[in-house]
C-alpha cells in the first residue's frame, strides 16, 4: 500500500490540473459569450433606436409646408385624409408643445366648415391634446413612466378601433409614438424594447393611408421581428402585420 501512494498522489494531481484547466475553459467560454451577447445586445439597441428616430424624422417631416396646402382646402368632411396629414406632422414635429397643435387645430377648425361628425372627431382630439399637454407639463423623464403611459395610451386606441372610431384615435397613435420613441432613445438595451416596437409599429400601421408616402406602417414591425425572433412580441408583429395585409387584399 505504501508503494502506491506515490502513483496515486501523481494521479490526482494530474486529475486536478485537467480539471483545472476545464474549469478555466469553460469559464473563458462563459465570459466570451457573455461578451459576445453584450456587444450584439449593445449593436442591436443603437440600430433600433437609429431606425425609431428616422422613422420619427420622417413622419413629422416639414410641418409649416404642408400647413400652406391645407389651408387651401374648402370643406374637412370631403378631404379628412388630408386633415388626418395635417395633424399628424403638426402632432410629432411639435410633440414637445402639444398646446400649439391645439391652437392650431382650432384655428382651422373655426375657417373651414364641417359636419357634425367631425366636430365629434375634433372635440375628442381636443380633449386628448390637452391631456398629452399635461403629460409634457409634468415632465416625465423616467422611461418606465413612459411605458406605462404608453401602454394606456395604445390601449385606449385600441378601443376606439373595437367600435369603429379609427379616426378619433389619431392624437392617442401620435402621443403614443412619442411616449415609445423617447423610451427607445432613452432605454434602447432594455429588455421591454421589443414590446415598445410592437406597440409602436402598431400606431404606425394605424395611421395608414395618412403617413408621408416615403414612410412604410409596417417597418418598425418587421424591425420588431426581424431582430427579436424568439420574442413574444416578435410572433404578434408578425400576426399583425399578416393580418393587416389580408385586409388589404
Amino acid at each position: 500500500m505504501i508503494r502506491l501512494r506515490g502513483p496515486l498522489i501523481k494521479l490526482f494531481r494530474s486529475l486536478w490540473l485537467i480539471g483545472s484547466c476545464l474549469i478555466l475553459i469553460s469559464g473563458g467560454i462563459v465570459v466570451l459569450k457573455v461578451y459576445e451577447e453584450t456587444t450584439r445586445t449593445q449593436e442591436r439597441g443603437r440600430l433600433v433606436s437609429s431606425i425609431v428616430d428616422q422613422q420619427f424624422h420622417e413622419v413629422s417631416g416639414n410641418p409649416s409646408r404642408n400647413e400652406v396646402q391645407f389651408s387651401t382646402l374648402e370643406s374637412w368632411p370631403d378631404d379628412s385624409l388630408a386633415l388626418k396629414r395635417w395633424t399628424i406632422q403638426q402632432g410629432l414635429s411639435l410633440s414637445d408643445d402639444p398646446l400649439s397643435v391645439l391652437h392650431k387645430l382650432d384655428t382651422l377648425r373655426r375657417a373651414h366648415p364641417h359636419s357634425q361628425i367631425m366636430e365629434v372627431s375634433l372635440m375628442r382630439w381636443r380633449g386628448t391634446l390637452q391631456r398629452w399637454a399635461e403629460e409634457v407639463r409634468e415632465k416625465k423623464s423616467s422611461p418606465w413612466l413612459l411605458m406605462d403611459e404608453a401602454r394606456q395610451r395604445s390601449f385606449e386606441a385600441a378601443g376606439y378601433k373595437r367600435i369603429g372610431r379609427s379616426y378619433d384615435s389619431t392624437i392617442l397613435h401620435l402621443w403614443t409614438i412619442s411616449l415609445l420613441t423617447r423610451f427607445i432613445r432613452k432605454q434602447p438595451f432594455d429588455e421591454q424594447v421589443p414590446e415598445a416596437l410592437f406597440m409602436l409599429g402598431v400606431a404606425y400601421l394605424n395611421l395608414g393611408r395618412a403617413l408621408p408616402p416615403p414612410v412604410r406602417g409596417d417597418r418598425i414591425l418587421n424591425l420588431c421581428s426581424e431582430l427579436y425572433p424568439d420574442s413574444f412580441w416578435a410572433n404578434r408583429s408578425s400576426g399583425v402585420w399578416r393580418e393587416a395585409a389580408s385586409d388589404e387584399i
